[in-house]
């Protein structure tokens, strides 16, 4: 009889879910105990999330994401190793809240970027704009924007400088293509800086 209501409770929590979420293609596959998940336009993939945080905590998920099979957000879970014990006898024994939530919990991950397969996004981070995360990658710290970031380590940059201060101010909120737009003849194109500028103008259409 659980397993039912618990199906059933995550599939009223699935439909409520896609309803708020008709401008991506994001799937949820547990229930998130917090609202405080947004998911930006046209990012698709299924969304696994273990939520051990406080309810306050947010995850924010941008524009134009990949996600890819099997990524993982973990938010919340740190103990505090510095005590005697890392079991969490504050809140467990004698139900004192645990000291040190005023740590910044949220997870940000900002528009285009792509997670490979069974990444694991840790809590307090912020993957930057334009990243790359490698396939089962642990990100434990903060990933520059456009940074190709693989295990546990960025490992280079996308683009040089020259072309990364082009296209670093792309606002994705306002990136809108359709199948016969002037980018079409453009989106299977490698970014060089001598095509940068034109490449740059067909996306940015819509500014």
């Amino acid at each position: 009889m659980n397993k039912i209501i618990s199906l059933f409770r995550f599939l009223v929590y699935y439909y409520r879910f896609r309803k708020r979420n008709r401008h991506n293609n994001v799937r949820p596959a547990n229930f998130i105990p917090s609202p405080n998940v947004t998911v930006g336009h046209h990012t698709y993939g299924d969304l696994h999330v273990v939520w051990l945080a406080p309810l306050s905590t947010k995850l924010v998920i941008g524009n134009y994401c990949s996600l890819g099979p099997d990524v993982k957000f973990l938010v919340g879970g740190d103990h505090n190793y510095h005590r005697i014990s890392t079991w969490p006898f504050q809140s467990l024994v004698y139900h004192q809240p645990t000291l040190g939530n005023e740590k910044n919990r949220d997870i940000v991950v900002e528009d285009d970027v792509w997670i490979g397969m069974e990444s694991l996004i840790m809590s307090g981070v912020r993957i930057g704009k334009g990243s790359v995360i490698g396939a089962r990658s642990i990100v434990t710290k903060d990933v520059p924007p456009y940074s190709v970031f693989v295990g546990t380590k960025v490992v280079r940059k996308r683009f040089p400088d020259t072309i990364i201060n082009k296209i670093k101010d792309i606002d994705f909120n306002t990136i809108e293509h359709t199948q016969d737009d002037d980018y079409a003849a453009f989106c299977k194109t490698e970014v060089t800086e001598d095509n940068v500028d034109e490449v740059l103008s067909k996306f940015n259409r819509w500014k």
